[in-house]
């Protein structure tokens, strides 16, 4: 493994670990095909509506139990584990599907769609890694804070960490549906 000499971009810790273009990314998959624009639609779906569901049950209280945040723990660390092998699979059927070389600009046309399908699946595997892994971090801190008296920031703390955990869920959820749904169009096309 090569060490680091002077700071140069790939030395900078901080930017290993930046994920923001992996969001960034993400979002720009949810366009619609016809207009290549953003779908308010699609937002509403997979950010608004997740928002507004984690931020009602957080008024709510705590509507967390333990059990609960154990699950969505357990639930991020099989998604994660689960989603990494789909990523190398995402990458040997993109790696396949660059090597073939078509005459027929039908089937030329069908290959630049499917790898654009595949290039957008490997945009959101990659996204709902991430947020699965914000899922078990942020619900291990909830379970932390929970331990605590409950007073006045420990209070607004556990809601807003309920209100993260709830909207990362849905978030995961709503995005394996997508990831579902294309790879089932990539299949049957």
């Amino acid at each position: 493994m090569p060490v680091c000499v002077s700071r140069t971009r790939d030395c900078d810790m901080s930017r290993k670990i930046n994920l923001t273009t992996i969001v960034v990314k993400h979002i720009a998959t949810l366009r619609d095909n016809g207009t290549k624009e953003l779908s308010m639609i699609d937002i509403s779906v997979f950010l608004i509506f997740p928002f507004m569901a984690s931020v009602a049950l957080a008024y709510f209280g705590s509507v967390l139990s333990d059990d609960l945040l154990s699950l969505a723990v357990n639930f991020g660390a099989i998604t994660t584990a689960l989603l990494m092998s789909v990523l190398v699979l995402v990458y040997e059927q993109e790696s396949k599907l660059l090597s073939i070389r078509h005459a027929d600009v039908t089937l030329e046309a069908i290959k630049k769609q499917k790898l654009q399908l595949l290039r957008e699946l490997y945009q959101n595997i990659c996204f709902t890694i991430v947020v699965s892994l914000c899922v078990v971090v942020s619900s291990f801190l909830l379970m932390f804070f929970k331990g605590f008296k409950e007073f006045g920031y420990v209070v607004f703390l556990n809601n807003s960490l309920t209100a993260f955990v709830v909207f990362l869920f849905l978030n995961v959820v709503l995005t394996m549906l997508m990831i579902i749904k294309r790879f089932h169009a990539l299949i049957t096309n």
